[in-house]
């Protein structure tokens, strides 16, 4: 499948919303219990398909795409629930970085599960931005190994990716099956319905009061985030997964860098920004090895 100029724009639009949305989820964290947020994003993700579907009238699907659809719903309420757990834990350019494995395990899995093969170039551009998002945490007179196992963010961070990655195949087979927007919304729905019944049982729930903590950032956070999803599911449909996992790790990363920096004030140093201009390369031979 050729990459045109189009899919890749499609793809650094999704990638700079999702590492926008990095800044508004660690935002979010310092202020709800991780269920409830959870529950809220997910409610304005299904709302804002609904009306797409109302506006397109296109929802649709087949009875194939009901054992991916669960699959996808499944790997996606663990990767979720997983991932605010590690923002909670650690700073945004200390995790978010680990997401790069995605690329990796997306190749294995994209692989294993729809027959998709990389040329020689493109997959030393995944081992690259692996490799590059390895050494985002090293420090000075640190041991390597000691910096990661430290970084309990990190080390959930990737376990966020496996699951992700595990994932995304079986999305492209769910909106072949159904379509973007269709698929979009069902497992919006699904996953919500799951939070919903952990905050209700959950004694701590203060679910009405807590969307009144931050409604503007729930609210918009949600439609960036519904956003950058659909775009995701449309660019399936145009390239193969690992290579837009590739690609969108490392735009949102280093999307995520500059928010981490300029609103939450976090040190970006010297290694972050040589080990983010790798990135930058490993995606360039992604790109070029095609």
């Amino acid at each position: 499948m050729v990459i045109s100029i189009f899919s890749i724009f499609v793809t650094s639009i999704s990638s700079i919303f999702w590492g926008s949305f990095d800044g508004v989820r660690k935002h979010l964290t310092q202020k709800l219990n991780h269920w409830t947020l959870l529950f809220y994003l997910s409610f304005f993700f299904s709302l804002v398909f609904l009306i797409w579907i109302l506006i397109t009238s296109s929802f649709n699907f087949s009875n194939e795409y009901i054992l991916y659809g669960l699959i996808t719903v499944v790997l996606n309420f663990l990767a979720n629930y997983f991932y605010i757990k590690a923002i909670d834990l650690s700073d945004i350019s200390s995790t978010v970085p680990y997401l790069a494995f995605t690329s990796l395990f997306t190749a294995l899995a994209s692989f294993l599960i729809l027959g998709e093969k990389l040329n020689f170039l493109q997959v030393v551009g995944i081992f690259i931005v692996v490799f590059a998002s390895f050494f985002i945490n090293y420090k000075k007179d640190d041991h390597l190994i000691n910096s990661f196992k430290e970084n309990k963010g990190g080390l959930l961070m990737i376990l966020v990716s496996l699951l992700w990655a595990i994932s995304a195949p079986f999305d492209k087979l769910a909106v072949t099956h159904s379509n973007v927007i269709s698929h979009s919304f069902l497992q919006s729905v699904f996953i919500c319905v799951l939070n919903l019944l952990i905050v209700l049982k959950s004694s701590k729930s203060k679910l009405i009061s807590d969307f009144f903590v931050a409604p503007k950032v729930l609210i918009g956070g949600s439609i960036m985030a519904a956003s950058a999803l659909g775009l995701q599911f449309y660019a399936y449909t145009l390239m193969q997964v690992s290579i837009f996992e590739s690609l969108k790790r490392a735009l949102a990363i280093i999307t995520a860098f500059i928010i981490s920096s300029l609103y939450f004030k976090e040190r970006i140093s010297l290694i972050k920004i040589i080990a983010t201009i790798v990135l930058i390369i490993g995606a360039f031979l992604i790109l070029n090895g095609n």
